[in-house]
C-alpha cells in the first residue's frame, strides 16, 4: 500500500505513554538493561494506538498554522503535532471517542 512504510513504526499518543510506562516497569523490577530494552522493543513492536484531533497543536504566542474547521478531524495525529494522516467530516463529538 502507497505510505504503507512512513506508518509502519507509528505507535499513536497514547502507545508512546503504555511501552514507557511497560519499560520502567521492566526497570523497577530490577532487569538488567539489555532486558528492558528486549521488553520495550517487544512493547513497541505491538502497540498501536491512534490520535483523534478536532484542534492542531500551537505554539504558544503563534498563530496555529494548520486549523482544523469546525465540523472537521484529524485522524492519526501526532504527539507533536504532526500532520495527522487524514482529515474528515467529524461524525462524532470527542466525549463519545474517549467513551
Amino acid at each position: 500500500k502507497e505510505g504503507e512504510g512512513r506508518w509502519k513504526n507509528a505507535r499513536g499518543v497514547a502507545g508512546i505513554v503504555l511501552v514507557m510506562k511497560g519499560a520502567g516497569a521492566a526497570a523497577a523490577a530490577g532487569l538488567s538493561v539489555d532486558e528492558v530494552y528486549e521488553e520495550t522493543l517487544a512493547m513497541a513492536n505491538v502497540v498501536r494506538t491512534q490520535g483523534v484531533c478536532f484542534t492542531s497543536c500551537s505554539i504558544p504566542g503563534q498563530q496555529n498554522m494548520r486549523p482544523i474547521p469546525q465540523d472537521e478531524m484529524e485522524v492519526g495525529c501526532g504527539i507533536h503535532g504532526e500532520m495527522s494522516r487524514l482529515r474528515v467530516k467529524a461524525t462524532t463529538t470527542a466525549k463519545e471517542i474517549v467513551q
